[in-house]
This record gives C-alpha cells, sequence and structure tokens, in this order.
C-alpha cells in the first residue's frame, strides 16, 4: 500500500468483510444449504465416546486427511460455545479473512486495497449458499499463502521453503484444490526463476515435496475407504450452459436480473480499475535486454504474469472439469472464486484507486447484502421451527428425514431441506442423511454398522426414496418437510400404519415409527422386492384427492 492511501483503503476491506459477515452472527441459523451436514459432524466429534448420545463403537476417529481444518477449529471451539455457534464464528471468521488475506496479497503486489473489496462474491455468494465450508476456509488460506509462497522463490532460504511447505500441509487441510494450485504455482515459480547452483535446487524442494507428501498420504489413508460410497457417473456441462451460469457461479441462484447487475456493478468496477493500470503504464521491473534467449524471455514473461496466468489456469479448469467427479458434485464451479480474486486484484493500479472505482467496489458488498437479507430472514425462521421439532427427540435415537418439496418454489437460493442432517449434533444417534459415510470426513461410522443400501438408494433417489415398512425398523423417527399445506396432510397418511404424527412447526413435520425398533448397532439389511417407497405412496393419495375434488377429470395427475 502506498503512502498516498489514506485510513479509509486501509480499512476498506475489514469493513467490509465485517458488514458481510453480521449475518453470519445475527441468524440463528445459516442459508447454507450443506451446513447441517457439517455441523453434525463437529456435534458427534463434541460428544464422541459419551453414551448419552450415541451407542459405544458406532463411529470411530478419522483424523488426518484433507479438507478437516474447518471441522477440526469448529471441534475446539464446540466446548465452549457448542456446536451451532461454533460452526458460525468459523464461518463468520472466514468470510472476514477472505479479504484480510486479499489485502495482504494486494499489499505485495503495491495494489490499491480497494480491489480486495471485490471479494465480496468469494465471502457471500454461491459457494456460501451451497455450504461448501472447506471451499471457504480454502480461498482464504490460498490468498494468504500467495505472498509467502512468492517471496520464498524470490529469494530462497532454507527456513523460507521449510514454512513453503508448511503452508502447503496447511492448505492440503483447508482444501486439496487448493494444495494442488499452490504445489503447481511454486513449479512454475521455481521453473521461470534463472537457473542457480545453490537456489533452484531451494525452490524445487515444495514441489518435489507436494507429491511425495500426497502419494505417502494416499497409501496412508486406503485403509480408511468404505464401501457403499456411490460414485455416480462423470457428468459434464456443456460449454455456453457453463458461460450462462457464470454470474450464478459467483453470486448464487438469485434472479437473472439481480445477478446481472451485481456481475455490471463488478466489472464495471474491474474495468475502471483495469483502465488505471494500464494508464499508469507499469513496466517490467527489469526488462530483457535485446539479446536475451528465448527461454530467458519466457522466464521473464512468466514471472511477470504469474498470477494472471495462476487465475488463467482456474478458468481452464472451470472450462474443462465436469460438474460431477469421483462422486462430488458442482466441481467446475469451484475454480471461478479463486480465478475471480486473482482477476481482481491483479488489475488494480498501483496508485489510488479512481473514486468511481471505489464507488462501485463500496456498493458491491451493500448490494450483496441487500440481496441476501431475506435468505438469512428465512433461514432464521425455517431453523427456528426445525430446532423445536429436534428438541422432541429423545437423545441416541436414529432419524430419517423426507423431503417433498416442489420445484415450483424458487424463492430460496439454499436448501433447508438438508436441515435436519444436524440433529446427530444436538441429539447424537445416528443420522440418515450424514457425512459419516465419507472417506474423508472426521469421524465414521464403523464399516459393520453401515446400512450401505439405504445410503445407495437414497443418494441416488433422494430422500423420497425411504421405504416405511422397512427402513422404520431401523429408523425411530421421521422429520418430514414440504412448504405445500396439502402436501404435508398426504405425507401424515402416506405414513401410515408405519408411523404417526408427533409435531409439527411450519413445514417441518415430525413423526415417530410404530414398528419394534433394532438396535443402532445392526448391520445392513435389504428390503424385500416391490416394497412401496414413501413417494409412491404420496402420487397414490395425492391422485387419488385429486380425482375427489375433480370427478369430471380422470386423468392420473402426478404432482
Amino acid at each position: 500500500m502506498t503512502e498516498r492511501d489514506g485510513a479509509g483503503e486501509r480499512h476498506a476491506p475489514l469493513v467490509a468483510g465485517v458488514l458481510l459477515a453480521l449475518p453470519t452472527l445475527i441468524a440463528h441459523y445459516l442459508p447454507m444449504s450443506d451446513l447441517p451436514l457439517h455441523e453434525g459432524v463437529v456435534g458427534i466429534l463434541r460428544h464422541y465416546g459419551d453414551p448419552a448420545y450415541f451407542p459405544p463403537d458406532l463411529y470411530r476417529l478419522n483424523l488426518g486427511h484433507g479438507n478437516q481444518l474447518f471441522h477440526v477449529v469448529a471441534w475446539a471451539l464446540s466446548y465452549a460455545v457448542g456446536t451451532i455457534w461454533a460452526v458460525k464464528l468459523v464461518i463468520a471468521a472466514t468470510q472476514v479473512a477472505i479479504f484480510c488475506a486479499g489485502a495482504r496479497f494486494a499489499d505485495h503486489l503495491g495494489r490499491t486495497r480497494w480491489a480486495a473489496v471485490l471479494l465480496a462474491p468469494l465471502a457471500l455468494g454461491f459457494t456460501y449458499y451451497w455450504g461448501l465450508v472447506a471451499n471457504l476456509v480454502g480461498f482464504a488460506a490460498f490468498l494468504w499463502a500467495l505472498p509467502a509462497l512468492d517471496r520464498a522463490a524470490a529469494d530462497p532460504t532454507p527456513r523460507r521453503m521449510a514454512g513453503a511447505c508448511g503452508l502447503l500441509v496447511l492448505l492440503f487441510f483447508a482444501h486439496e484444490s487448493v494444495f494442488v494450485t499452490a504445489a503447481g504455482f511454486a513449479a512454475m515459480l521455481a521453473l521461470a526463476q534463472p537457473l542457480d547452483r545453490k537456489k533452484t535446487p531451494l525452490r524445487l524442494a515444495p514441489v518435489a515435496f507436494a507429491p511425495a507428501f500426497l502419494g505417502l498420504y494416499y497409501l496412508w489413508s486406503l485403509r480408511f475407504f468404505t464401501r457403499g460410497q456411490v460414485k455416480p457417473p462423470m457428468a459434464f456441462t456443456p460449454f455456453w450452459q457453463k458461460i450462462s451460469f457464470l454470474p450464478n457461479v459467483l453470486f448464487g441462484s438469485h434472479d437473472l436480473p439481480a445477478q446481472l447487475m451485481l456481475l455490471g456493478l463488478s466489472l464495471a468496477a474491474v474495468g475502471v480499475l483495469l483502465a488505471a493500470r494500464i494508464r499508469s503504464k507499469e513496466t517490467a521491473a527489469e526488462p530483457a535486454g535485446p539479446n536475451a534467449r528465448l527461454l530467458e524471455r519466457l522466464q521473464r514473461f512468466v514471472l511477470r504474469y504469474r498470477f494472471e496466468g495462476t487465475a488463467l489456469a482456474f478458468l481452464a479448469a472451470f472450462v474443462v472439469f465436469p460438474f460431477q467427479w469421483n462422486g462430488a458434485t458442482l466441481v467446475y464451479e469451484r475454480f471461478v472464486g479463486p480465478a475471480w480474486a486473482l482477476f481482481v486484484i491483479t488489475a488494480a493500479p498501483r496508485g489510488p484507486a479512481p473514486r468511481i472505482a471505489k464507488l462501485a467496489a463500496a456498493v458491491l458488498p451493500l448490494g450483496i447484502l441487500l440481496l441476501s437479507w431475506p435468505q438469512f430472514v428465512d433461514a432464521d425462521r425455517t431453523f427456528t421451527n426445525l430446532d423445536r421439532v429436534i428438541t422432541e427427540i429423545p437423545k441416541n435415537s436414529s432419524v430419517a428425514l423426507v423431503s417433498v418439496d416442489r420445484p415450483v418454489f424458487r424463492t430460496r437460493v439454499y436448501s433447508a431441506s438438508v436441515g435436519p442432517a444436524r440433529t446427530v449434533a444436538d441429539r447424537g444417534g445416528r443420522m440418515a442423511l450424514s457425512l459419516t459415510i465419507s472417506p474423508l470426513s472426521p469421524v465414521q461410522i464403523r464399516p459393520e454398522y453401515r446400512w450401505d443400501e439405504f445410503d445407495v438408494r437414497t443418494l441416488l433417489n433422494g430422500s423420497r426414496a425411504l421405504m416405511p415398512s422397512h427402513d422404520l425398523e431401523r429408523f425411530g423417527w421421521v422429520i418430514a418437510q414440504s412448504r405445500e399445506p396439502e402436501v404435508r396432510d398426504i405425507i401424515i397418511e402416506a405414513f401410515k400404519p408405519d408411523a404417526e404424527l408427533v409435531a409439527q412447526h411450519g413445514e417441518w413435520l415430525l413423526l415417530r415409527s410404530t414398528h419394534p425398533q433394532v438396535p443402532l448397532t445392526t448391520g445392513d439389511k435389504l428390503p424385500p422386492r416391490g416394497t412401496e417407497t414413501i413417494l409412491d405412496r404420496v402420487r397414490y393419495l395425492a391422485v387419488m384427492r385429486y380425482r375427489m375434488q375433480h370427478p369430471e377429470d380422470p386423468a392420473p395427475l402426478v404432482p
């Protein structure tokens, strides 16, 4: 940051981070689709080994894998503040850290800090609404690590290179994708520097460390992979559809006019910053002479545009990667955030930002905050009702969920139907929808107690594939959800005689199984052929109700 920068510019990223983190702290619960799954893991860690919450030996610790930094930090905090506040505090701190890391990166490049304010979509956008908490942590960690990796390559010492290897380990536990990217970045820097007998081996140390570390990790982790982890076939999204999804991938699934408005504001601010940079006529610090070899010219070019090149690599991954791969979804979308961060900050000038760029940068977080506020209000109300349902479930129970919400409702940019997954954090037991079947989860359900057939069936067909007459011997409780009162009435009827209604709060129903319950530490059991799913029953009852209300229309309407 230059001497001409004022206090406003110095503190603008921090103010923007605090502003966007406030709703995270204010709302009872957050509009983050997958967050209940992650809180469930944190809750199991918090009460691990407590027989009041779990049967002995139902779960086992599975620490030491990538993407676990969020869970471990929240686990430590949960002893002081409980699981809800633990995950909220880590998420809010990560939102602020994204802006602070961006400001640090801007300082490293000598760019104006106003560019870091334009990282608002990373802190409260697509990644936030989907609840991709490890990616959020990865964004902050990656931006924070870049200056250190850059300095280590420019002036390598044994101490700096050891620190670079340590940073790679931290990035691995934040999110494996940023670990791989940072290792590639370190390799690019090492190859772009002139060859030197002492310095080149030091520069290559992190490059050699990364594949060695990853290889040893995968050899060690093979014994933790469990059966039944369904890996749907790889699925690609057409290129032009990816391009049309770009506003969504940055800002979340808001209405298209709102997405375009935020995108236009962001691009206008970046355009003004880039114009100011171009007018400043920046040049390489030490241009190559006319007799320089082609390799030397190429190295200088790569060094000068190393961060822009990394941003282009992220964009290339966005274009090339599939939507679904190796069991993970939303794969290609996750590369847009880091690409945006690098492009925004490298586009900025080294001098003060133009006033119009400051104005646009200041308005962007406010616009995102105003647009997201109704989502927080909705999540606060929805999860308050859900928690009233959860408190009526006895501890150490098995709980299933059923969501029958129709696509006609598009008012949410997140999914509340995953909400019951947080039940295990508060009431213990086991939950039908859980991350404990994942090889990377910090805590796993033991293989001999897994219900793989149920996991496969519901992963492929959704929670509506629950079979009441079969599954409710294992699940003593069901949390059902629909925003349509008529559908909720049908769900209650559809569960008879296998379950009875216990409570209803808002869109949530709590039903208790009428079947004798097997122990939670029971092995898997296949359903009889032709067993009805709850969706089969709901469809049949909906058709019958429609025919009774419209006797003149015999069409078998399926909702």
